[in-house]
């Protein structure tokens, strides 16, 4: 019968404990299967310090007082982007206010996609403008100058532009349907197919 000998343990140091570990299971297989949390050399990541924080904050500082010319023009692009979203940005509503709207103040639907896909499936009572001929059919608005329109177009994405052109033409009240037909058919309200 072999003569088994009791493991001998040394003390390890883990994050300010003692930790006791058999000698004969390596530094490198502790840390490749994650039994010392505190640092993964092997994948290059450590966790960064509060000395090593502050010192990435004074390089970030060092390099705008480095690059003036570059750091101002990122300043300058990232308030050209807020500037450029806040003039395009629109009144939006959900499907549910939409039924409200529709319902409660009799709003008039301009849907501005494609004539295909409105035969697939649109709003009861919309009035098919397509955004690249709204300029040219903006007539037809008119007659509902007074009412409130909601306008819808697939994603959400195109009926913005659709606001402001109606909105540049006089008309008040003014509104696009988040999300767009995919929102609506998502929260599984009605749509009439042709």
């Amino acid at each position: 019968m072999p003569r088994v000998t009791p493991l001998r343990f040394a003390q390890n140091d883990m994050r300010g404990k003692r930790a006791l570990r058999p000698l004969w299971v390596s530094r490198e297989l502790l840390v490749n299967y994650c039994i010392l949390p505190a640092r993964f050399p092997r994948l290059g990541f450590r966790r960064p310090t509060r000395r090593q924080n502050v010192s990435r904050m004074a390089q970030f500082i060092e390099f705008i007082g480095n690059h003036p010319i570059l750091s101002g023009m990122w300043v300058v692009t990232l308030l050209v982007i807020i500037v450029y979203h806040s003039r395009a940005a629109s009144r939006a509503i959900g499907p549910q206010q939409a039924v409200m709207m529709i319902n409660r103040e009799g709003a008039v639907v301009v849907d501005v996609r494609d004539r295909k896909e409105f035969d697939q499936g649109h709003i009861a009572g919309a009035i098919n403008i397509p955004l690249v001929k709204l300029k040219q059919r903006m007539a037809e608005l008119n007659k509902h100058k007074d009412k409130p329109k909601l306008v819808v177009c697939k994603m959400g994405q195109q009926s913005g532009a659709a606001v402001k052109s109606i909105e540049e033409a006089g008309h008040g009240n003014v509104a696009k349907l988040a999300g767009g037909i995919s929102e609506w058919t998502a929260r599984s309200f009605p749509l009439i197919q042709k």
